[in-house]
């Protein structure tokens, strides 16, 4: 079971408090058509007692199937997002939730009614055999990175200088205007660079984290309000974990300078998954 933070703890009791009052909204609402069954016996122009079935076969089963599935869903994307889970892919995300609602039309007589989150969250984890998440969050960056990188030093596409390092061949990704006059950092960039960040930080802090200079410098770059080209392909100071500078070229290739070899050396072994 991983160890919720009391962010987690929060955002899962409103989730659930929702859940279990949806729930409890579509019972009571059965219960109180079906308080109608004997009037609408006798109509024969409107709605009579078949149609009266097919609305609570629609409540009974698509509309509570519809909200475990959400349930389940939003638990799912929460650890995906805040605890970069990088094998909670979409595949196992989909049998996840097909493991509590596989069809919307089947009745599951209230099977699900008292679903918690920590009913979801221990699937999840054997799912993906999680014991320790704080180990787990480690081997994932450790993943996400090393999937990454891999083709550069197969390639020789990683190049160290003094105080420096170049990584050429799309080393980053941008997003560009129509005409192709303005750009910023595309999105898989950023990503990557976050996790670049905190592995960094884990190197000298021990904690997975990155900082709030680093956020907003790295905000400014993946702005959806897009820089001149100019502005964007040139070198752009940091002074954050010991990167002097980071300078992006039109061909691709990224350099970042650093204070010191130390801590030069320590952003390869972040490029090689070693922390």
């Amino acid at each position: 079971m991983l160890k919720l933070k009391p962010n987690d703890i929060i955002y899962l009791d409103k989730l659930q408090k929702d859940y279990l009052n949806t729930i409890n909204y579509f019972n009571d609402l059965v219960d109180f058509m079906n308080g109608w069954r004997d009037s609408l016996k006798t109509n024969e122009y409107f709605k009579n007692e078949t149609g009266l079935d097919n609305d609570l076969r629609d409540i009974s089963a698509r509309d509570k199937n519809k909200t475990t599935e959400s349930f389940v869903l939003k638990i799912c994307q929460y650890f995906e997002k805040n605890y970069g889970i990088s094998t909670l892919t979409n595949s196992i995300i989909n049998d996840t939730t097909n493991y509590y609602v596989k069809y919307d039309f089947t009745d599951l007589k209230g099977q699900h009614d008292n679903l918690t989150y920590d009913d979801v969250i221990k699937y999840i984890c054997d799912k993906l055999e999680i014991n320790d998440f704080d180990s787990r969050e480690i081997e994932d960056l450790q993943t996400r990175i090393n999937d990454k990188m891999h083709y550069y030093w197969k390639e020789d596409r990683i190049i160290e200088g003094n105080n420096r390092v170049k990584i050429t061949d799309y080393g980053f990704s941008i997003s560009c205007n129509w005409n192709d006059t303005k750009c910023c950092l595309g999105d898989n960039s950023c990503d990557f660079f976050k996790d670049i960040a905190s592995a960094m930080n884990f190197i000298n802090t021990g904690n997975l984290s990155i900082s709030d200079e680093f956020k907003t410098w790295i905000d400014i770059l993946g702005h959806r309000d897009k820089k001149p080209l100019a502005e964007f392909y040139t070198t752009h100071d940091v002074n954050i974990l010991g990167v002097k500078s980071v300078r992006f070229y039109k061909n691709r290739t990224i350099e970042l300078k650093f204070t010191s070899d130390t801590v030069q050396q320590k952003f390869i072994r972040v490029l090689k998954g070693d922390f």
